[in-house]
């Protein structure tokens, strides 16, 4: 159930608060004045596309925020899916930001946009006028069927997709692999070059490394002995290092036992004097490891420019060597092995195609069997809304597979008697359109379990006892949902629980829209204006009262 609507600087809206309760709500107002704003809002709240020209002039961004109570399961399994925190109220918010995306958020987590239009579709089911449309179509029209047949029927469809998936990927492989001998030969003749000079090379991992290394010393041996041998000869001069700190040390043993600092002394500089010894050992060593070889340094070259070759063609590190290695083994296996690797696939093919035809054999039995349900409680909806003596058909014919089974689902209706029954497309007026919609929003919504019904003026087009009889069916729909809706008839506002009023007004040099609660009085005035048109009269107000009355 919504609980509380907010706007700010949406629009011409600058900021707004509805508060809803249970039963039957009505926005009315003037043409221009914001009702479709009102719509915008919440189905922008609903997950769909945002526009950042609907931020209001002068802002930056804007907000619409949305507050629901729900007991439902499935959405609380949603929200656990999502690491959502489960609250008594839950907060949806929509920003929309002019230099950035908008951001949606529940329970102040970021939610993309498709995991909000799942959960609010669970929460709340708009009907708009031109949403008539999109039931006239053949696959809207099969939805609504498998909607009422319920979770069984979802499930399967689930698995019909992942196996309807399975094949395409197979067929997508078959066709791929649809290659004629000399294409294979060829592709054959390449691998094997490549995995043979892969092979030939025999890089090993961090070899590339090493390599460059070496060649760095042999490319400067001279460099590296002269600077070693230069050093051996400052330490080893009769006045070098070695020689002052021979010195220092004698100095020090003689003085040694007058005080304990200078004991302390004598052994840090004998100290250096054992790591000096180390290090000119060390140095000795490094002189007779240095490799200096003109024949070592062409083979070392030679064997970086083979790599640095390899690298150009199969990749820059050893791992991608290798990992081209491995797939291009792969496929020369698989071209060894074509024709029995093709036919297994057809093999694969053929079982889930079975499978494919088992699930959509389930799916046409489950909607042969409960189609004829759904087309008694849609004719006794639609004799509730007036349309009597008319017919309601679903028929069912067999299509190519595809994510949804086997079948092709196509509505037929005759809305008088004598008429012959035509496919729901082809009805003309949108007075019937819009009482069609509601027949099937009146039948799924018990179905669907969605408390919250939302109407924007799907009473286009109707007058008189026809608006009445929808009226009447809105009030009954209120007893177990909650009913907002926008409209502009008066007999569908005197039958709504609370009625709020939308109106626009100027302030200075802006415009905004206003939304508030009539009271009773109110309301009297305000259907009064709906009844009579621009002018008031104690007539109308007269019939206002006796409309509420009723």
């Amino acid at each position: 159930m919504l609980l509380q609507l907010q706007v700010k600087n949406f629009a011409i809206i600058e900021d707004i608060e509805i508060k809803f309760d249970r039963g039957f709500h009505v926005l009315t107002g003037e043409t221009g004045a914001g009702k479709s704003i009102i719509v915008d809002a919440l189905n922008l709240l609903l997950g769909k596309r945002a526009s950042k020209d609907l931020i209001r002039h002068g802002e930056d961004q804007a907000l619409i925020e949305g507050v629901f109570f729900s007991q439902s399961d499935r959405v609380k399994k949603s929200l656990l899916d999502q690491d959502i925190e489960l609250a008594e109220t839950l907060i949806i918010r929509r920003t929309l930001h002019r230099d950035k995306p908008s951001i949606s958020r529940v329970n102040g987590v970021a939610v993309t946009n498709s995991f909000l239009q799942e959960l609010t579709g669970q929460l709340v089911d708009l009907a708009m006028q031109e949403d008539t449309g999109s039931l006239m179509h053949p696959q809207e029209q099969m939805d609504i069927l498998d909607n009422f047949l319920g979770l069984p029927q979802k499930d399967l469809l689930v698995k019909m997709r992942e196996k309807n998936s399975e094949i395409k990927a197979i067929q997508a492989f078959l066709q791929r692999e649809n290659l004629d001998p000399q294409s294979r030969a060829r592709e054959k003749d390449l691998l094997l070059f490549q995995i043979q000079e892969i092979e030939g090379l025999a890089f090993q991992e961090g070899e590339d490394e090493d390599l460059e290394k070496t060649y760095k010393q042999l490319k400067n041996a001279q460099k590296i002995l002269e600077a070693l041998s230069r050093s051996l000869d400052a330490l080893n001069q009769d006045m070098g290092i070695r020689s002052g700190l021979d010195q220092v040390v004698g100095q020090l043993e003689a003085i040694a036992s007058y005080h304990p600092d200078y004991e302390k002394i004598l052994g840090r500089f004998e100290s250096v004097g054992y790591e000096l010894t180390d290090l000119v050992e060390e140095l000795y060593g490094q002189i007779d490891q240095v490799p200096n070889s003109d024949e070592e340094l062409y083979q070392v070259g030679e064997r970086i420019n083979a790599i640095n070759l390899a690298k150009g063609k199969y990749g820059n590190t050893y791992w991608e060597i290798q990992d081209f290695y491995d797939q291009a083994k792969s496929r020369f296996d698989f071209l060894e092995a074509y024709d029995q690797e093709i036919d297994k696939a057809q093999a694969q093919l053929a079982k889930k195609e079975e499978e494919a035809r088992l699930i959509a054999s389930q799916l046409r039995k489950n909607r042969r069997t409960m189609a004829h349900d759904l087309e008694l409680k849609i004719l006794e909806e639609l004799t509730l809304l007036d349309i009597k003596g008319g017919r309601f058909e679903i028929q069912i014919e067999e299509a190519p597979l595809s994510d949804k089974g086997m079948d092709q689902v196509t509505y037929f209706i005759a809305t008088n008697d004598g008429e012959a029954l035509m496919p729901l497309a082809d009805i003309a007026s949108g007075g019937e359109k819009s009482r069609i919609m509601l027949a099937f929003k009146s039948v799924l919504a018990d179905y669907d379990q969605i408390e919250t019904l939302i109407f924007d003026e799907i009473d286009a087009g109707m007058s008189g006892k026809t608006a009445q009889i929808v009226a009447q069916k809105m009030q009954r729909l209120a007893k177990n949902h909650q009913l907002i809706v926008i409209s502009h008839l008066a007999q569908i506002a005197a039958k709504a629980d609370i009625h709020y009023k939308i109106e626009k007004e100027s302030l200075g040099q802006r415009t905004v829209s206003r939304v508030w609660r009539l009271e009773e009085d109110q309301r009297i005035e305000a259907l009064a204006l709906m009844i009579s048109g621009d002018s008031l009269n104690q007539s109308a107000r007269q019939t206002a009262k006796e409309m509420l009355a009723l």
